[in-house]
C-alpha cells in the first residue's frame, strides 16, 4: 500500500529535479537546469510574491487613472524563473537574477521549466 507521505507533492516538489533542455528537434543542448515541483513551498511562497507584486502594480496604475493590463507571458517567465534552483552547462553563476533573465530571453527553456516542474511524476516516486 502507499501512504499518504508518499503522495505528498508539497514535500516531494522540495527535491529538485534535473532535465536537459532539448532543441524543438530533440537535439541536446549540453545545459541541464534544476526544478524545483510547482506544489513546493518554496515555489508556493514565490507564486505568492510575484503575484502580490502584479496586484500591486495593477493597484499602482489605476491609482493613476491609467488601464492596468495584465501580462501574461511576462507573469509566466518570472513563474519559470522561481522555480529554477540551479543549472550546469551555463557559463554564467546560477543566481536569481540570471535565472529572470535567462527565461526572459529563451520562451523554450522557460516552457521546459514549466512543464518538468509541474510534472509531478518527476517529482512522487512510487
Amino acid at each position: 500500500m502507499i501512504s499518504l507521505d508518499d503522495l505528498n507533492a508539497v514535500k516531494a516538489g522540495g527535491v529538485p529535479f534535473e532535465f536537459e533542455y532539448k532543441f524543438n528537434n530533440g537535439k541536446s543542448s549540453g545545459v541541464f537546469i534544476q526544478v524545483l515541483g510547482s506544489e513546493s513551498e518554496t515555489v508556493a511562497v514565490e507564486t505568492a510574491a510575484i503575484m502580490a507584486a502584479e496586484r500591486a502594480r495593477k493597484t499602482a496604475i489605476e491609482a493613476q487613472g491609467g488601464e492596468y493590463e495584465f501580462d501574461a507571458v511576462k507573469v509566466g517567465k518570472e513563474l519559470a524563473a522561481a522555480r529554477i534552483i540551479g543549472w550546469r552547462g551555463i557559463k554564467e553563476e546560477f543566481n536569481p537574477a540570471n535565472a529572470k533573465k535567462l527565461c526572459n530571453t529563451n520562451h523554450m527553456i522557460a516552457d521546459q521549466v514549466m512543464q518538468k516542474s509541474n510534472s509531478l511524476e518527476n517529482f512522487i516516486k512510487l
